[in-house]
């Protein structure tokens, strides 16, 4: 990696396997600062790295000061068709104002670029860059290198208390049953391909890299019995896949995919999924429930999460710039 963009007295090379736990904990210091809350952990840090996929070499970054301190980190995370490059990037407090911003998008273009000789002719990629909605520096940052806002991501949470809770009622014919390893993997993948086909975003997870991240490199984050699928006979019309615990907030459950396919909507099955998964977490003791959407999700998604009791928390807004 080129290091002819850093200010001086700093120097970078490829992320590895074994930065996790420092790239980590200066993600969470950056976190703290935002929201008051870590928001990654090393372990699945280190699942993100390990996709064989994600091409550590090339497409990621870690800068030092002169005594060895870790100042910045950065990737650019991009799946096929390879047209929307996005940048995850965390400069430490201490080394803020003093030109690493600038870098990180020098860098950050130049990853992006070669990723996107991948995607198809004709095509029309965009760079991506990831900002908490509290940092006060990056959006400016940005617009001077020509990035604008497109999107905004919200964290939304409900409590389980010891108040009532609607019961989930699923439409006849259709059941929930809990996920069932070598038997369903590649038909949870395809449900939730085909659940995601209208939500913002061309690209799409192989179904390699989904495994990897969700089940064989999750860790106590896989706990199939927290997988639950709607089905129709041997269909699955819609899933909700959930963790126990997320990294920002360890007593809370989590619903890390909520998708229902397409043919199967508007007959309330991702409420009684939700539902569904809001029980199975109470009957844990879970003291609380949470999960991330897209703002300006097209199915009503907001509407849903909101109806059932969950209040939004912006988060995140993605920027973006022709590559």
């Amino acid at each position: 990696m080129s290091v002819d963009a850093l200010p001086p007295g700093y120097t970078s090379r490829p992320s590895r396997l074994d930065d996790a736990e420092a790239v980590a904990a200066l993600v969470n210091a950056c976190s703290m600062e935002d929201f008051g809350e870590p928001g990654l952990s090393p372990e699945r840090l280190r699942v993100l790295w390990s996709d064989p996929a994600r091409d550590l070499e090339r497409r990621s970054v870690v800068v030092f000061a002169a005594d060895g301190s870790l100042a910045a980190s950065l990737d650019v995370v991009s799946d096929p068709p390879f047209t929307e490059p996005t940048v995850y990037a965390s400069v430490a407090r201490a080394h803020r104002g003093r030109g690493l911003g600038t870098a990180m998008v020098a860098i950050a273009d130049r990853i992006g670029r070669a990723v996107a000789t991948a995607a198809p002719p004709g095509s029309a990629p965009v760079l991506r860059w990831m900002v908490a909605t509290t940092d006060h520096d990056a959006p400016a940052l940005l617009r001077r290198h020509g990035f604008v806002p497109v999107r905004r991501f919200w964290l939304m949470r409900t409590s389980l208390d010891g108040t009532p809770m609607e019961a989930p009622t699923l439409p006849s014919g259709l059941r929930i049953r809990t996920f069932e390893r070598d038997r369903d993997e590649r038909a949870v993948y395809e449900a939730m391909v085909e659940g995601f086909l209208d939500h913002w975003g061309d690209e799409e997870w192989t179904f390699e890299g989904w495994l990897h991240y969700a089940v064989e490199g999750a860790g106590d984050r896989y706990d199939p019995s927290l997988w639950f699928l709607a089905t129709a006979g041997n269909e699955i019309a819609g899933l909700a896949i959930c963790e126990p615990t997320m990294d920002a907030d360890p007593d809370a459950g989590y619903v890390d995919t909520l998708a229902v396919r397409p043919a199967f909507r508007r007959r309330g099955i991702a409420r009684a999924l939700l539902l569904h998964a809001f029980a199975e977490f109470r009957r844990r003791g879970a003291p609380r429930v949470a999960l991330h959407v897209d703002a300006s999700n097209p199915t009503g998604a907001t509407q849903l999460y909101e109806s059932v009791g969950m209040t939004a928390l912006p988060r995140g807004d993605v920027w973006e710039r022709p590559l």
